[in-house]
């Protein structure tokens, strides 16, 4: 068997400042026995913007189920009660945070980084890495409105 190698390229696209990069997203390797070696990333830093990007967050669809029936409807005090009246993952809700964020849906990540920090005040991660960026991009647009 001859070396075989799996490449996965993706072009990706910052939400922030919409830099477009081509990246290997997952590479394999096998060797004449069959072996493998993997490779993969799981984010990327824009070098436009510096903003740290997630990848491959689609692949939690199953996870996010409970927590987009809210969302999609846009009922974020009921994911508030819910979430409080239940135990949550609260890592899967992150995750979902930043997953409305790679798909420009500033508003629902923001709202997910304040349910996280209304749970927890302490979240560092849910305020740096959703409501803190959130809130500066929909203020940015909203001037740009203006």
């Amino acid at each position: 068997m001859d070396n075989k190698r799996q490449i996965e390229i993706k072009e990706l696209t910052c939400p922030f400042c919409d830099y477009k990069e081509f990246l290997t997203i997952r590479a394999e390797e096998f060797n004449e026995n069959g072996h493998s070696r993997f490779f993969g990333i799981d984010y990327w830093d824009c070098p436009k913007c510096g903003a740290e990007n997630d990848v491959g967050l689609e692949n939690f669809e199953g996870y996010f189920k409970i927590f987009k029936k809210f969302t999609e409807i846009n009922d974020f005090n009921g994911l508030l009660k819910f979430c409080k009246n239940n135990k949550f993952d609260n890592f899967m809700l992150y995750s979902l945070g930043k997953y409305y964020i790679q798909k420009k849906e500033f508003k629902r990540a923001l709202n997910i980084g304040k349910i996280l920090l209304n749970i927890d005040k302490d979240d560092v991660c849910a305020e740096d890495d959703l409501v803190k960026p959130c809130e500066k991009i929909l203020k940015l647009k909203e001037s740009r409105k203006r």
